[in-house]
C-alpha cells in the first residue's frame, strides 16, 4: 500500500501537487492565524497588566454606601466622596490595619465645606477721589461661570467718599461722619437682619471712606478689605472649601502627599495648639494644607459708576440703595477678577502670621453636600435631579450666613448646615501649615484610576456641538455654587488629630460624627504585582477578612477603569442652557472582565481556525478521491477491501502532508 501511494505521487504528479498545495495552504493558514491570535492575546494581556496597578486595591465605605445606580451598573460617580460624612469608627480602621496582607490602610474623614472669604481689593481712581466735595459710587458685580454660559448679577453696593472725618464702630459695624459743625450722621448704618440670604438687603453693601482718616478705624487696625490707606471697595469672593482629615503617615505611603507640598511643611501626626492671647481659646486652632489651585472656573465682572455728587451725607440703608440702583451714572472703572487671582489673595492672607488677618475665616459653620441623584432618560442619558434647599440652610442662631450669589442658581445636592450651638466666641481657626499641588501627587495610570480620588477636580466635557458652543469649547468646571452639579475637590487637608476640634458637640450633628468620623478607607494589599491568580487571591482574601471583621461595604477596585457617562443637565436659572456632558465615571473590575473575555475569545478563535483548516484539507482529499473513482473500482473488483483502499488513500494524504510539513 505504501508503494502504491508512492507511485501515485510519482506518476500522477498533478493531482499530488494539488493535494500538496491544499495541505500547504491549510498548514500555513493555521500557523499564521494562530500566531496572530496569540500575539493579539499577549498584547492585550500585557496592556492590561501594565495598567492594572491602581492607587489602592480595596475601597472600604460605610455600610449601605452603594447607590442603586452603582449596584445596577457597577459604576461609581467620580466625586461622590464629598457626599460621605462619617460612618466608620477609628476602631474599625485599626482593625483593618492589623489584617494580614494589608500594606497601607489610609482613612479619609470628610468634615464638610466651609466658606473662606477673600475680600479682593479694588481701588477708586485717585484723580476722582482727589476732587473736592463728596462722591458717591455704585458698584455692580456679575458672577460669570460655565465659561460665560451662566451670568448671575449681584445687587449693587455703594461707596461714599467724604471730605469729613468718619468713625467705624466695631460694636455694630456702622460708620458715622462728623460734620464741620460738630454734629454726626451715619451714612453707613449697621447691618440689618435680611429676610433672605439672596435679597438686596443681604447682598448689597456700603463702604464709607474719609479723605482725612480713611475707613475711620484706629491706627494699626487692619480692615477688610485691606486698602492700604486708599479709597476703594472689595469684590467679595467666598470659596467653598472642602475640608478632609487624613492620617499623614498613611497618606504619604499611599500617594506621596508629603512630596506634593509646595510651601510650608507637611502635616504633623500631632500638633501643638496655638497659644492663647490672639482672641481664640487654646485648642481651637488646627493646621491645614491648602491646595494651590481652587479648581473654580469663574470670574467676576465689576463696574463702578459715579453717581451725582450728594449735597449732604446720604444714608445708605436698604431703601436708599435700592432707589439709587436706577439712577444714571458714568463709568469710573471696570475690572475683572478671576478665581485664580482671588484664591491666591486668600492663600496670602491665610499665610500671614497675624491672626487678625485670617480670623474672619474661622469655622463658625460648615456644610455637608449630598451626592447627585440621577435617573435614566428616554435615550439612556443620566439626568440629574434638581433639589431646592431652603433659606434656613444658611441661617445661624441670630443671623444669615451670606453665601455666594451662585447658590441662588440651580442646585443638585442637598445641603445641611453644621453650625456652632455653644461657645460661639470660641471657634476653630484654620492655621496654614503649607500648600500642596494636586498635580504633584503621585500620578497613577489614568487607565486604572480608582474611584473617590479626593484631590483631582471633577470636570465634565461637552458631549455635543451645542454644549461645546455654549461652553466655548471648555469643560464645565466647579463654580461657587455649593450645590452645583460639578463639585470642587478637597481644598483643605487636616489631620485626624484635629477631629475632636471640628466634629464635636459644639456643632449640630457633631457628636454623631465624632463617634464614627471616617468616611472611607483605601487599602493597598502587599504582594500585588498584576492580574495574576496569586495577586487576585491576595486581594480577595484581604477583602473578605475586612468584610467579616468590620461588616462595612467593601469593594475590590483593582482593575477599575474610567467609563465615560453622558449626563444631560437641564437648563437652569440665570441663562444657564441645557448641556449634554461627558463625565468619567469609574467601572469596577474592568481588567478582570477583559482578561476573562480574552481567554474565552482566544480558545474560540483557535477552535474555529482548526475547524476551517480541517475542512479545507478534507475538501482537498475528497477531490483527490473523486478523481480516482475508476481506479478504486478496479482495485475493489480485484479483491481489495474497503479498509485496504482507505489505508492506501490515507497513505497518499500522509505523504502529501509530510511533504507540506517539510516545505
Amino acid at each position: 500500500m505504501s508503494r502504491l501511494a508512492w507511485l501515485q505521487l510519482r506518476f500522477r504528479a498533478g493531482r499530488a501537487l494539488a493535494l500538496l498545495a491544499g495541505m500547504l495552504v491549510a498548514a500555513t493558514a493555521f500557523t499564521v492565524l494562530t500566531a496572530a491570535a496569540r500575539t493579539s492575546q499577549v498584547r492585550t494581556i500585557g496592556t492590561v497588566s501594565a495598567h492594572f496597578q491602581p492607587a489602592y486595591d480595596i475601597l472600604v465605605r460605610p455600610a449601605g454606601a452603594r447607590s442603586s445606580l452603582e449596584s445596577a451598573t457597577g459604576t461609581v460617580q467620580p466625586d461622590f466622596l464629598s457626599g460621605i460624612y462619617g460612618g466608620i469608627t477609628l476602631a474599625q480602621w485599626h482593625q483593618i490595619q492589623k489584617i494580614a496582607g494589608v500594606q497601607v490602610a489610609a482613612p479619609i474623614a470628610m468634615v464638610g465645606y466651609t466658606f473662606m472669604q477673600a475680600q479682593f481689593p479694588v481701588w477708586l481712581p485717585a484723580a476722582d477721589v482727589a476732587r473736592p466735595g463728596r462722591q458717591l459710587y455704585r458698584v455692580s458685580t456679575t458672577w460669570v461661570s460655565a465659561n460665560g454660559a451662566t451670568r448671575i448679577p449681584q445687587p449693587a453696593s455703594y461707596v461714599y467718599v467724604t471730605p469729613d472725618r468718619v468713625h467705624f464702630s466695631f460694636n455694630n459695624g456702622a460708620t458715622s461722619e462728623t460734620l464741620p459743625g460738630g454734629s454726626t450722621v451715619t451714612p453707613c448704618p449697621a447691618f440689618a437682619l435680611p429676610a433672605s440670604p439672596f435679597s438686596f438687603a443681604a447682598q448689597a453693601g456700603a463702604w464709607c471712606w474719609s479723605k482725612i482718616n480713611g475707613a475711620g478705624t484706629p491706627p494699626g487696625t487692619i480692615s477688610f478689605p485691606n486698602l492700604n490707606g486708599r479709597a476703594g471697595l472689595s469684590v467679595g469672593w467666598q470659596f467653598p472649601m472642602l475640608i478632609a482629615a487624613i492620617d499623614p503617615q498613611a497618606e504619604a505611603r499611599l500617594d506621596g502627599l508629603n512630596h506634593a507640598v509646595t510651601s510650608g511643611q507637611y502635616l504633623p501626626e500631632n500638633y501643638d495648639n496655638e497659644p492663647p492671647g490672639n482672641g481664640f481659646q487654646q485648642g481651637d486652632a488646627f493646621p491645614v494644607l491648602a491646595a494651590t489651585d481652587s479648581g473654580i472656573g469663574e470670574y467676576a465682572l465689576t463696574q463702578v459708576q459715579e453717581l451725582p455728587a450728594p449735597p449732604a451725607p446720604p444714608v445708605l440703608d436698604t431703601a436708599t440703595m435700592a432707589k439709587d440702583a436706577a439712577v444714571a451714572g458714568h463709568t469710573a472703572l471696570s475690572t475683572t477678577t478671576t478665581a485664580r487671582q482671588a484664591y491666591q489673595y486668600l492663600l496670602d492672607m491665610l499665610g500671614t502670621p497675624k491672626p487678625v488677618q485670617h480670623a474672619n475665616n474661622a469655622l463658625s459653620a460648615y456644610w455637608s453636600a449630598g451626592p447627585v441623584s440621577y435617573r435614566r432618560g428616554s435615550n439612556g442619558d443620566l439626568v440629574p435631579a434638581s433639589v431646592r434647599n431652603p433659606a434656613s440652610v444658611w441661617e445661624s442662631d441670630d443671623d444669615f450666613v451670606l453665601p455666594p450669589m451662585d447658590n441662588a442658581g440651580s442646585q443638585y445636592r442637598t445641603l445641611r448646615q453644621h453650625a456652632r450651638v455653644a461657645d460661639r466666641l470660641v471657634v476653630p481657626l484654620p492655621t496654614l501649615a503649607g500648600t500642596f499641588s494636586q498635580g504633584k501627587i503621585a500620578a497613577f495610570d489614568p487607565l486604572s484610576r480608582v474611584p473617590l480620588g479626593p484631590y483631582q477636580p471633577t470636570a465634565a466635557a461637552p458631549a455635543n456641538e451645542a454644549s461645546k458652543k455654549a461652553l466655548g469649547g471648555s469643560d464645565l468646571l466647579p463654580s461657587l455654587n455649593l450645590g452645583g452639579l460639578v463639585s470642587p475637590p478637597v481644598q483643605l487637608i487636616t489631620t485626624l488629630a484635629a477631629l475632636p476640634t471640628l466634629e464635636n458637640g459644639k456643632y449640630a450633628g457633631g457628636a454623631q460624627l465624632a463617634r464614627a468620623p471616617v468616611s472611607v478607607i483605601r487599602v493597598r494589599v502587599a504582594g500585588v504585582t498584576g492580574p495574576d491568580k496569586a495577586s487576585l487571591n491576595r486581594i480577595k482574601t484581604v477583602a473578605e477578612q475586612i468584610e467579616v471583621r468590620t461588616h462595612l461595604t467593601v469593594d475590590i477596585v483593582a482593575g477599575s477603569s474610567p467609563a465615560p457617562a453622558t449626563v444631560a443637565r437641564p437648563a437652569g436659572k440665570f441663562g444657564t442652557p441645557a448641556l449634554l456632558l461627558t463625565e468619567d465615571w469609574i467601572k469596577k473590575g474592568v481588567a478582570i472582565t477583559i482578561l476573562d473575555a480574552v481567554d474565552r475569545s482566544s480558545v474560540t478563535l483557535f477552535v474555529l481556525i482548526l475547524v476551517v483548516c480541517a475542512l479545507f484539507v478534507a475538501n482537498s482529499a475528497t477531490a483527490a478521491v473523486r478523481g480516482r473513482r475508476q481506479e478504486l473500482g478496479v482495485l475493489a473488483a480485484l479483491g481489495w477491501t474497503r479498509p485496504r483502499l482507505f489505508a492506501a488513500l490515507l497513505g497518499e494524504v500522509a505523504l502529501a502532508g509530510l511533504a507540506a510539513g517539510v516545505l
